[in-house]
């Protein structure tokens, strides 16, 4: 049966995926970001819609969207990694998902998927208690089908955030550092079927009302994570380096002050922990099986895209810093000379 599906955060890296997935499937999708324009180029099949999770916390704002687009199912996609001086965190993870729970409640929504992440409410970080907020929301008070999904490392051909940062770390020449002794635990999971399964329970209407850990079916620690990798993107074999915490702290602690700064303090807390649960449930679910990293790594190549994004990662937030430094320099030098 088709749906009209609102994904919400449509421009993405989960969200890109689950939209593709539903316009495979036939379903109409009202793809909603910040950059509305952006997202009708992306998805010239869709219906879009502007909206701002900093701003947008009152129902009313979404109960008249949800009731314009004859919306039957919302899947909330958004999430940033770390707040910054132009994206406030609760507002973006609790205040406008709750606002927006709470009106698909009011018109009468057929299903809701939160997009949350493994460890919320668990590792303390802004993120995880946050994103934990939007959660229990739904827990104590939805009188619509929903379900939590709550997924570990998220690979994919693209990256984002975790991902990125990992890939940033294994393709570093010479060699791959790792936080500590590098044995955390974890279960990736790629992300065409995260996607296929999202899309899969809200065709099928097999929303449990519960929260699901979906995690990959294999465990490796994170040293052997960063190897594969590495050997994935074609890179030769490096030195591993193990990085002691307090010196790791510290470098997250000055990158908190950086825009965009690829090493800060959610990033280290997110590498600390293992990033493993039992996701039998969650397969339940699935009529197709879950493949582990070593599968996904051997049958997904990588690209020439893969391997430049992932060498100059590190290098992104210092050019920033760089060209930003020299244009105040300049408007600096512009304004000596117009008072000379």
């Amino acid at each position: 049966m088709t749906k009209r599906i609102l994904v919400v955060g449509a421009t993405g890296f989960v969200a890109s995926q689950i939209i593709a997935e539903c316009a495979r499937l036939g379903h109409h999708v009202i793809a909603a970001a910040r950059d509305k324009k952006q997202a009708a180029r992306r998805y010239p099949f869709a219906q879009t819609l502007r909206c701002n999770f900093n701003q947008d916390t009152n129902p009313e704002q979404w109960i008249d969207r949800l009731r314009k687009f004859n919306v039957d199912t919302v899947i909330n996609c958004v999430g940033i990694f770390q707040g910054g001086w132009c994206q406030k965190i609760k507002a973006v993870h609790s205040d406008a998902p709750i606002a927006l729970f709470k009106a698909c409640q009011t018109v009468g929504i057929k299903g809701i998927v939160q997009i949350s992440a493994l460890g919320a409410g668990e590792v303390d970080t802004p993120y995880a208690k946050t994103k934990a907020a939007a959660d229990e929301f739904l827990l104590q008070n939805s009188h619509v089908p929903f379900v939590i999904l709550r997924p570990s490392i998220i690979i994919s051909t693209g990256a984002y955030g975790g991902t990125a940062l990992f890939r940033g770390l294994a393709a570093l020449p010479g060699i791959i550092p790792v936080p500590g002794n590098g044995s955390q635990a974890m279960a990736p999971i790629f992300l065409p079927e995260l996607a296929h399964a999202v899309v899969d329970m809200v065709s099928n209407e097999q929303l449990p009302n519960k929260i699901l850990s979906a995690a990959g079916p294999e465990t490796i620690s994170q040293i052997d994570f960063l190897k594969a990798l590495r050997g994935w993107l074609g890179y030769k074999p490096a030195c591993v380096l193990k990085v002691p915490t307090p010196l790791i702290k510290i470098g997250a602690f000055l990158g908190n002050f950086i825009q965009s700064s690829p090493l800060n303090s959610t990033a280290i807390k997110m590498l600390e922990k293992d990033n493993v649960a039992d996701s039998s449930e969650f397969y339940q679910q699935l009529s197709f099986p879950i493949r582990g990293i070593t599968q996904v790594l051997q049958t997904v190549p990588s690209s020439t895209q893969d391997r430049w994004h992932a060498r100059l990662y590190f290098i992104r937030p210092i050019t920033k810093l760089l060209l930003a430094s020299f244009w105040y320099l300049i408007g600096a030098l512009l304004i000596c000379m117009s008072l000379t």
